[in-house]
C-alpha cells in the first residue's frame, strides 16, 4: 500500500516544507498528551502505526530520516540530554517534543477549538528532561495506546480511548475558583464507558503502605467529586521493569506480591466499595489486564467467573480419555472443616476431584483468577489457609491441592502468585487457553500427571 498524504506543509524562510501523513498525526497527537517522548518510544509509535495502515515497514534508517525531516519542517524538536547516568556509566538519552508548527497544524487538521498552539508550545520549551518515573510512566503509557490500536485494528473494540496524563483529565484537575483540590491525581488516566483507570507507575521506592494509603484517597475522591457520579475506579499499580526502563534488570516480582498484601490484605476499608478495584502488576503485562478491561473480559465478580469457569471445565472433560480418569464436582460443603474467619466471599469457584483406576482421588479447590487483583489475592490467600486447615484435620482423610486457573497463559505468566514465600499446600496452575487449544488439538490423557498443570509450591 502506497502511502497518502493527508496534509502539505509548505516551506518558510526558517523552515523546510513536508507531507504529513495519517500515522504523523498520530503521533503529533500523543506528543501533545506526553509533552515529551523517549526517541524510542516515538520510533515504536511510528512503526504501529504505519503497520496498521498496511504502509511496509520502513528500516530504522529510514524512521531516522523521516523523524529528521519533521524535525528541520519546525514539527518536531529533538531534546538531548547527556546527564544520564547508571552504574557511574553516563549514556546520551534522547526526546522529542512538538515544535511550534506541530502543534499549529495539528489544532488545524484536528480542528481542536480548544488548543492554543503558541502557549502549547511556550509550555513545552520550559520542560526539562523527565526523572526516571516519569519517562517510565510515558512509556507505559505508549505501550498501552499502541495495543488499544491493535485491538481496533483486529476488530475487537470499536473506539480507541486516549491515555491522558492525569492532571489533563478534568476530574483530576484542582478547581482554583472553588479552592477544590483533589485528593490525589494519577500518572496517567483512562476514561472509558463509564469507567476510569488511573494509572500509578510504582518504582519501588515507596513503602507498600503508602501505596495502599493513595488507595484510600482515590476511595475519597470516587465519594467526593461530582464527575466521579456513577463512575466505576480500576487503579493499577504498574511496577517499573525493563520494558519500561531498559537499564533496569532487577526481578520485580516480589514487589507486585508486596503491593498486593498492602492494598488487599492490610487496607481493607475501601473493599466494601463494589465501585473500586485495585490491581499490581508488573509493567509488561499492564496493557494486557487494561486491553481486557476494555474489552469487557474482568473475573471481579461470582457470575463472570462461574461463566469461564463451566467452559474451562467443558474443556477439561473433553481432554480427559473416556474410562481412565473419574473427574466429578462436589458440593463445597464436602471440605471441612473451614478456617478460622472464614468469609464466604473468599469461596472457591469450583471443587472437584480427579482420580485414576486403583489411585488415591486428588482433590481440587479451584479459583478463576481476577489476574492482578489485590482483592483476588486476599481470596488466595484466604484459601490457602483453608486447604492446610482441611489437610490437617483429623475430620478428614483426604488431602486438598488448590488450583489456579487463568484466562490465558499471558496472565498466568505474570501474575506473580509464583513468587508467594514457599507455603506447604499444593498449589497448581493452569490456564483456559492451554486446556482449549489441547481440546482444539483432540488431544486426550490417560493420566493426571500429563494435564498441563503447573505446580507453584514445593508441596506439589
Amino acid at each position: 500500500m502506497r502511502e497518502k498524504a493527508v496534509y502539505s506543509l509548505p516551506k518558510n524562510t526558517r523552515y523546510s516544507s513536508t507531507l504529513l501523513y495519517t500515522h504523523d498525526f498520530i503521533l503529533l497527537e500523543q506528543l501533545s498528551i506526553h509533552r515529551l517522548m523517549r526517541a524510542r518510544d516515538v520510533i515504536k509509535l511510528l512503526e504501529c502505526a504505519r503497520e496498521i495502515e498496511g504502509i511496509p515497514a520502513p528500516t530504522k534508517n529510514a524512521i531516522s530520516k523521516r523523524l529528521r525531516r519533521l524535525v528541520a519542517a519546525g514539527v518536531l524538536v529533538l531534546e538531548q540530554d547527556d546527564e544520564m547516568n547508571l552504574q557511574g556509566m553516563r549514556f546520551n538519552s534522547y526526546f522529542y517534543r512538538l515544535g511550534l508548527r506541530g502543534f499549529r497544524v495539528l489544532k488545524e487538521y484536528t480542528k481542536d477549538d480548544e488548543l492554543n498552539a503558541e502557549l502549547a508550545y511556550a509550555s513545552t520549551q520550559k520542560l526539562s528532561i523527565p526523572k526516571l518515573h516519569n519517562q517510565a510512566a510515558s512509556t507505559l503509557a505508549n505501550e498501552i495506546y499502541m495495543h488499544f490500536l491493535q485491538l481496533e485494528h483486529e476488530g475487537k473494540v470499536s473506539k480507541v480511548p486516549l491515555v491522558l496524563r492525569g492532571g489533563m483529565h478534568d476530574a483530576f484537575k484542582d478547581n482554583r475558583k472553588e479552592s477544590y483540590r483533589v485528593p490525589v491525581q494519577p500518572d496517567y488516566v483512562i476514561d472509558y464507558k463509564n469507567t476510569i483507570i488511573a494509572i500509578e507507575m510504582d518504582t519501588g521506592n515507596q513503602r507498600g503502605t503508602t501505596n495502599a494509603e493513595k488507595v484510600k484517597q482515590y476511595n475519597k475522591w470516587l465519594n467526593q467529586h461530582p464527575l466521579a457520579n456513577n463512575k466505576r475506579l480500576l487503579i493499577i499499580f504498574a511496577v517499573m521493569d525493563e520494558s519500561v526502563a531498559p537499564l533496569l534488570v532487577k526481578d520485580r516480582t516480589r514487589r507486585v506480591v508486596t503491593l498486593r498484601e498492602r492494598t488487599g490484605l492490610q487496607h481493607v476499608e475501601w473493599m466494601n466499595d463494589l465501585r473500586i478495584s485495585v490491581y499490581c502488576a508488573l509493567s509488561i503485562f499492564t496493557k494486557e489486564l487494561i486491553g481486557n478491561w476494555i474489552q469487557g473480559i474482568r473475573m471481579s465478580n461470582q457470575s463472570e467467573r462461574g461463566f469461564f469457569i463451566s467452559q474451562w471445565f467443558g474443556f477439561l472433560v473433553g481432554c480427559v480419555k473416556p474410562g481412565t480418569i473419574i473427574l466429578e464436582t462436589v458440593k463445597k460443603t464436602a471440605y471441612k472443616p473451614f478456617s478460622q474467619k472464614w468469609d464466604i466471599q473468599w469461596e472457591a469457584d469450583e471443587y472437584m476431584y480427579l482420580k485414576e483406576s486403583d489411585k488415591k482421588a486428588r482433590h481440587f479447590l479451584v479459583l478463576y483468577v481476577d489476574s492482578g487483583s489485590s482483592v483476588e489475592y486476599k481470596r488466595i490467600m484466604a484459601n490457602i489457609e483453608r486447604v492446610r486447615t482441611i489437610n490437617e484435620s483429623d475430620m478428614t482423610n483426604l488431602t486438598a491441592n488448590l488450583l489456579l486457573v487463568y484466562s490465558s497463559e499471558t496472565e498466568r505468566e505474570f501474575d506473580c502468585i509464583g513468587s508467594l514465600k514457599q507455603v506447604d499446600v499444593p498449589i497448581y496452575s493452569t490456564s483456559s487457553e492451554l486446556f482449549h487449544e489441547m481440546y482444539q488439538r483432540g488431544e486426550q490423557v490417560e493420566k493426571i500427571q500429563d494435564l498441563p498443570l503447573h505446580i507453584l509450591s514445593r508441596h506439589g
